[in-house]
This record gives structure tokens, sequence and C-alpha cells, in this order.
């Protein structure tokens, strides 16, 4: 199992964002995982060496980005990478990275790391618990190389702020799909990438419009249809015409 990359998504980062993505950095090269940044509108790159970039100019929308790690993951013959925003990395549980690297599961595509701002949802385990994500949202997602998925270029520009919500379309995309999207339940982001530390630099107050605009884009891909799995949005059950789908749970480390 070749699991060897972190890719992080920046955009014209604060000093304080800056501290965070170098902590980051250390996070994940401690996981043997080799550090790439998409580096949007930077002005300066010193305080990082040795590192990958993808140095672009202006800025693009959180999806946009995020297919620039894919598309990148997508031509190698790596079997898993994981992306990040810039202030994020696995804070609690990140062994999940070597239980990936040592299992096999064809339906496991996508994985999303619990946020701190759901913390009340982690549970302490000896086994990494994979279910049915509660709320489909997240700053980092663990992508099995399917080559077949990518973020919804669609949601970009409401009243000029950037359209938020293409993370929760990404998990949905995986599950109708039939690739199967899991929130790993055992593993828990930093504390410190909650928005009321370090707000987000695109987040933005939604107003009555932004929300239907987002509930358009959303319905495109929740739109039941044959031969694909259905969302029940009460208790987080997805059926599918083998039956409900049930968590699941994988030794630590095994």
């Amino acid at each position: 199992m070749k699991f060897d990359k972190a890719y992080f998504i920046s955009w014209k980062p604060t000093v304080e964002r800056l501290d965070l993505l170098q902590e980051g950095v250390k996070w994940a090269r401690s996981k043997n995982l080799e550090p790439v940044i998409i580096a949007m509108e930077w002005d300066n790159y010193d305080r990082f060496t040795s590192m990958k970039w993808m140095k672009i100019d202006f800025q693009l929308p959180p999806g946009q980005a995020r297919n620039l790690a894919l598309n990148h993951f997508y031509s190698t013959d790596d079997d898993y990478c994981i992306i990040l925003d810039d202030d994020t990395w696995i804070e609690k549980g990140d062994d999940v990275i070597d239980t990936i690297r040592g299992m096999s599961y064809p339906d496991v595509n996508v994985i999303s790391i619990l946020e701190h701002a759901h913390a009340h949802r982690f549970e302490e385990s000896e086994d990494h618990i994979f279910r049915i994500p509660e709320i489909f949202a997240s700053g980092s997602f663990i992508v099995k190389n399917n080559r077949r998925i990518f973020f919804n270029p669609e949601f970009r520009w409401q009243n000029g702020k950037l359209q938020y919500g293409e993370d929760v379309d990404f998990l949905c995309q995986a599950w109708y799909e039939e690739l199967g999207g899991w929130e790993c339940t055992t593993a828990i982001t930093n504390q410190s990438r909650d928005r009321s530390n370090t707000p987000s630099t695109w987040w933005y107050t939604p107003t009555t419009k932004t929300e239907l605009a987002l509930t358009g884009l959303v319905k495109k891909r929740i739109t039941p249809t044959r031969n694909r799995y259905e969302i029940a949005v009460d208790k987080s059950k997805i059926t599918s015409s083998l039956g409900e789908v049930k968590p699941f749970r994988v030794r630590k480390g095994k």
C-alpha cells in the first residue's frame, strides 16, 4: 500500500495560518508523508524548505484548488493521499494513516477526518471506526486513487464571496458513484483549526440567497437514481440494493 503524499491547500495565508501550516508540514513528515503545498497568491516562500509546490498567482475556489491536488495524485501510482487545509493536521488518532496503509477495502474511496468542532462525536477505541458521516463536511480528506471523482467546480462565487459546500458535495458524490465515503470517528483534527481561532480565508456569513444556491448545487448530487445509493437523511443511514450500509472497524495499525 503506497500512501506517501499530503497536499495542503493554501490561499494568501496570514501569519497565524503560516504558523499552523508549518505545524501541519511537520506532522506530515512525522507520518512519512511528503508535503505538497498548493500555494495561491503567496508573497513569500522563505519559511519552507525542501518543499514541493504548485505556485499559482491568483485565487482558485476550494474545489478547483483541491482538484489540482487530485490531478497530481491521480497521475501517480500511489494508492492513497490526504488533502488538508493549510491550518489542519490530525491531532489525535493519526495512526489511522498507518491503519490505512495496512488495509485493503475496495469500497473505501474517501475518508473524512472528524473536525474538532464536532469533538463530541470522537470515539475512544482500540479499533479505528469508519461510519456514515452524520455531517457531510470536512476540511480533510483521505482519497483512494480511483481516478473517478473530483470536487465539483460549480461551487464558485455568490455575492462576491466563494460558495462553500464542495466538501459536502464530494462526500455525497462518493456514495452516488458507489465508491463509499466514510468518516473516521477515532481520528480528529487539531483544535487550533476551529473557525473561532483562525477564521477561514473564504468563509462568510450565509444569507437566504446563498443558502438556496448551495441547496440547489447539492441537490444535483442527492437526487436518487436507479442503481445508485440513496441517502436517507434521518439517522444518517445509507441504503443500497444490498441493504443498509453498516459502519466498520479496523484494528489500529493493522
